[in-house]
């Protein structure tokens, strides 16, 4: 029970920071190109979720069902929830908060977009949650960190497992998938240049639509590889970080303005 007590005010004290998704090189090739200052830092979640990873693991993926459409409203289903807890022998209890058991990568980024605009956010805090929000926006465009793994249970409570042993056995080929070609080509960049959009984000309701757009686009994706039993194309990786990098940008020119 005490290590389990551990857990959960680890949860608590660690929630917001922080599966693996993409490299590092990826990640921060995607706040790079994204504008962000010290791009590199969108990679320090990935090393901190050592410091619980059964817990912060939930942070960088949400495992969709095959079929699944992502929604606005769908997002809010997979959130993390408040819970008291009792350490055997003692009268006291901790309040701690538990994310989905299926991931709560959508509901984290809606939540950091959320703080990241509060009134008056100091600028160490606003940092704080760029350098969280920059990891998980780039999770989400890698196709594996939106579909069931392993047999493990997906976000309809139905286990998925031809789909999520493949999805193990391809995780590292899909978080990898670029390594090889950086720096990119000029063919290469032509192309990713050409897939950035211009997204304006206003609200947290543009914010969670953009997200289920990129969710969508993963899981399409991931089910037609799964199908045709392979690994993304080399345009196809570029095609899903210009959906990251898209999404980035606009999080950091609404700050701007």
């Amino acid at each position: 029970m005490k290590k389990l007590i551990l857990f959960f005010i680890a949860s608590f004290f660690l929630g917001t920071t922080l599966c693996y998704g993409w490299s590092c090189k990826t990640h921060t090739f995607i706040a790079q190109q994204a504008g962000m200052k010290n791009p590199e830092y969108a990679c320090i979640p990935d090393e901190v979720r050592h410091e619980n990873y059964n817990l912060m693991i939930q942070f960088h993926y949400h495992s969709a069902a095959p079929d699944a459409v992502v929604t606005p409203e769908y997002i809010q289903r997979y959130s993390v929830r408040t819970a008291n807890v009792r350490e055997e022998g003692k009268s006291d209890t901790i309040s701690i908060k538990i994310p989905h058991k299926s991931g709560v990568l959508y509901w984290k980024i809606l939540d950091l977009y959320n703080r990241m605009n509060e009134k008056d956010l100091k600028e160490y805090r606003y940092n704080y949650y760029l350098m969280s929000i920059a990891h998980f926006i780039g999770d989400l465009s890698q196709p594996l960190h939106n579909y069931p793994y392993n047999k493990k249970l997906a976000g309809d409570g139905k286990v998925y497992e031809s789909h999520g042993i493949w999805s193990a056995d391809k995780h590292g080929e899909f978080d990898y998938a670029l390594d090889a070609a950086y720096p990119l080509s000029k063919e290469d960049m032509d192309y990713l240049l050409k897939k950035i959009s211009i997204i304006n984000i206003k609200s947290s309701d543009d914010m969670s639509r953009e997200v289920a757009n990129i969710a969508n686009s993963s899981i399409a994706l991931a089910n037609t590889c799964f199908k045709e039993k392979r690994g993304m194309s080399r345009k196809e990786a570029i095609g899903q970080v210009a959906m990251s990098v898209s999404l980035l940008k606009a999080v950091l020119h609404k700050k701007q303005h």
